[in-house]
């Protein structure tokens, strides 16, 4: 389980997964929190739903290179001490990418809640 927390692929990942549920009578224990990678990015955010069980559909993917070309350039630029101008449209449009994203975040949860999709058949 440790050298699993240094690997970012699915594969081994989902092989643990499988060994834990079709070995109930064993206890096992994991980590609590999830390594983000030091930055959110879409490379990581790929990762993190993929982890969780989501498919980084054409939804996810059409909005990484906002994500990494406004979100984050801007982020990144504030948070290093840069003293970059923000104009309330760039504002406006980085508010409603949140937002947005947010709430397709939401929407998958209560989706995969209600299909029951976590559930292995």
């Amino acid at each position: 389980m440790r050298e699993l927390g240094a690997s970012n692929r699915l594969k081994p990942h989902l092989a643990v997964v499988d060994f834990v549920l079709f070995n109930q009578g064993n206890h096992a224990r994991f980590p609590t929190s999830f390594d983000a990678e030091d930055n959110l990015n879409s490379e990581v955010l790929g990762h993190a739903l993929t982890e969780i069980g989501f498919l980084v559909d054409a939804y996810w993917s059409g909005k990484f290179l906002l994500i990494d070309g406004s979100l984050l350039k801007n982020r990144n630029a504030i948070a290093h001490g840069d003293k970059i101008p923000i104009d309330q449209p760039t504002y406006e449009e980085l508010h409603r990418l949140v937002v947005d994203l947010l709430d397709y975040a939401q929407t998958c949860i209560e989706n995969a809640a209600v299909e029951e999709s976590y559930v292995r058949k």
